[in-house]
């Protein structure tokens, strides 16, 4: 017994330190990042990927932007473009950009998974909230997000970050702390950086809201920060876009016009919502069997009393609109529906929970059953919009499908013909472009379609079908070889 008494005390300090939930934190998310620094894609994840980039390269190239080569891109990530701009000005060469995205999103990641873990503890126990990180960590849109790089993720992380900051503001003592001002700029400049990165996340924001509710004693002097935060952040980064986008004298480029152009290319119909292959992106983001557990959850929280039911809908004011937002629209994507779907998993968190009786091995046994036939449930996909459940095949398969874009563009790109145009199809001229850019040695922008590299000159030539006819016999006449593939 003294010996075991003594070993025990030789232990203690090691059991404290291990006891501790910030250890636990930092042992998770170094995991976290070896897992999916693994599958992490070695090109652009999907079109969207590469023109983004190719955005960020024209305007490293040409030291300016224009409204009409980058379409909706500098309105809804112009902070993200503005990143790989800057990367590529203090040296970073165009060869490396993909890998450096993919880097991007492996890290920011794993301090989203942070994140929310911490604003979950805000509200609930360390196990549910474990709980609730553990089973949003599986669901394919998360997933896809920490493998290839978009700029979803890292805007999400920025996001919460925001929100703890707000909630930490709210529930100081009082009014007067010193701590108020500085916690509330650093929420809003994180909100900032949020929008400036993904701006449909300004249909999150009713999590603010639900925020400056739950605190006590000043809950209007919360609503009227939570409202100066929000507007803010969301005045300041249309602005920052009026000032960095360029357009012709005669381009309206105001938020305005861009949406009201965007409403007539996408514009909500309730058909899109009802139309299975439209709504499946939805499902696909948290797996087949997950999504149901999931509405089953949400059910049973609202149906219950006190702190279940209004959590339940603290977390839909989060959740819900930018799910029907981008599901009222037809050509909705996986990706979308990553921001919504975030705190609805606390939900389902403290609902395996209770029904396990609170007791932490039931729990873990329901969730990994949970997990095991999720992981099953769907394994077809299409690709990164409707990802298939069955994760680590779903990513060998995308892996397999964009190295095949890049390789077939790289070898249209390799053509050394003097005068060339470049004419690709909608799912392949992103990465046409990007291994036509890659390539050159001294990469020189005439205007947004022209490139020169020494004394070789290549037309990007991607427009309609029609058009693009046109454009080919034109460009044919002046002596330049069509490129496609």
């Amino acid at each position: 017994m003294t010996r075991l008494g003594s070993l025990r005390g030789r232990l203690a300090p090691v059991t404290r330190f291990f006891g501790r939930e910030s250890v636990w934190v930092v042992i998770l998310a170094a995991l976290s990042i070896a897992v999916h620094a693994k599958y992490r894609l070695s090109g652009f994840g999907e079109q969207d990927a590469a023109r983004l980039a190719r955005d960020a390269i024209s305007w490293h190239l040409r030291g300016q932007i224009w409204s009409n080569e980058t379409s909706y891109r500098m309105h809804t990530s112009p902070g993200y473009i503005h990143v790989l701009k800057a990367a590529l000005d203090f040296g970073l060469p165009i060869r490396r950009l993909p890998r450096f995205v993919n880097w991007f999103s492996v890290v920011f990641g794993t301090a989203c998974a942070a994140a929310l873990y911490v604003l979950f503890r805000q509200f609930s126990s360390v196990r549910h909230s474990a709980m609730a990180i553990f089973l949003y960590s599986i669901t394919p849109g998360f997933w896809m997000g920490n493998v290839y790089g978009m700029p979803t993720i890292p805007a999400l992380c920025l996001f919460t970050v925001s929100l703890i900051l707000f909630l930490r503001a709210g529930r100081l003592r009082s009014s007067r702390s010193p701590w108020l001002p500085i916690l509330s700029a650093g929420s809003f400049l994180c909100l900032l950086g949020s929008l400036s990165f993904k701006a449909d996340l300004v249909l999150c924001t009713g999590a603010f809201l639900a925020a400056a509710f739950s605190t006590s004693g000043r809950r209007w002097q919360m609503l009227l920060l939570a409202s100066g935060v929000v507007l803010g952040a969301l005045v300041t980064s249309l602005r920052y876009v009026d000032k960095v986008l360029l357009a012709a004298p005669d381009v309206d480029r105001s938020t305005r016009v861009f949406l009201n152009e965007w409403n007539k290319r996408f514009p909500f119909k309730v058909s899109a919502l009802l139309d299975s292959n439209n709504n499946q992106t939805i499902v696909h983001c948290v797996g087949g069997f997950l999504f149901t557990v999931l509405i089953v959850a949400i059910l049973a929280a609202l149906l219950a009393s006190g702190r279940q039911s209004l959590l339940a809908l603290a977390a839909l004011a989060w959740g819900l609109p930018p799910i029907l937002f981008w599901g009222l629209q037809y050509g909705n994507h996986c990706r979308h529906n990553v921001f919504g779907i975030a705190p609805l998993l606390l939900v389902v968190g403290q609902f395996v929970f209770r029904a396990a009786g609170e007791s932490l091995w039931r729990a873990t046994v329901f969730a990994l059953c949970l997990v095991g036939i999720s992981y099953f449930s769907d394994t077809k996909g299409h690709g990164a919009a409707a990802p298939a459940s069955n994760l680590i095949e779903s990513t060998a398969r995308l892996e397999e499908t964009t190295v095949g874009y890049h390789l077939s563009s790289r070898r249209v790109a390799s053509s050394g013909a003097p005068k060339r145009a470049i004419v690709g199809s909608d799912i392949l001229s992103p990465y046409l472009d990007f291994e036509v850019f890659a390539a050159a040695k001294q990469p020189v922008m005439v205007d947004s379609w022209e490139l020169h590299d020494g004394k070789q000159v290549t037309i990007f030539a991607h427009s309609a079908r029609r058009q693009v006819r046109e454009i080919v016999r034109d460009l044919e006449r002046r002596g330049f070889e069509i490129l496609t593939n």
